[in-house]
């Protein structure tokens, strides 16, 4: 099982590696995100949202040998102002800077895979195969990219 504490760590670590996140939340649901983005400022981007991870224990073969999956959720974030004209071409932008965010996010996690002083050490048992990165769109006027995986 994950340990949460360093899980919030992480975050914290990645804000202040200068990869484009100027803020960070931890969150357990889809509603707390939505809640979170209400109150986000233009001025607070790149948001870093980390969603507390749902655990099962589809790998365990007996009670004796309980495995637990951990399946992660990174969103990666940019707040669009609400009083400018919608626009596609600057929806595009917006992703276009927020997936540069997120790459520098994972090419920090994997040069600091086998760092034992880096947080991301604990996701050295992650499944490359279940990697999806998928578009984020319009949530409380935010856009962006949200990074799933289970390990």
């Amino acid at each position: 099982m994950i340990n949460i504490g360093r899980l919030f760590e992480l975050g914290i670590e990645i804000q202040h590696a200068n990869l484009g996140v100027n803020s960070f939340k931890m969150t357990q649901d889809e509603s707390e995100v939505v809640a979170n983005l209400q109150s986000q400022k233009v001025t607070d981007n790149h948001l870093l949202v980390i969603m507390i991870p749902s655990m099962d224990s589809k790998k365990s073969d007996s009670i004796d040998n309980i495995q637990f999956r951990n399946l992660m959720q990174f969103l990666v974030l940019e707040k669009r102002d609400p009083k400018l004209p919608k626009n596609n071409q600057e929806d595009m932008f917006i992703y276009k800077r927020t997936q540069e965010t997120l790459n520098n996010i994972l090419e920090y996690f994997f040069q600091h895979f086998d760092d034992d002083d880096s947080n991301c050490e604990m996701f050295r048992k992650l499944d490359i195969s279940s990697f999806e990165i998928d578009p984020v769109k319009g949530v409380s006027d935010c856009f962006g990219w949200s990074w799933s995986f289970n390990f």
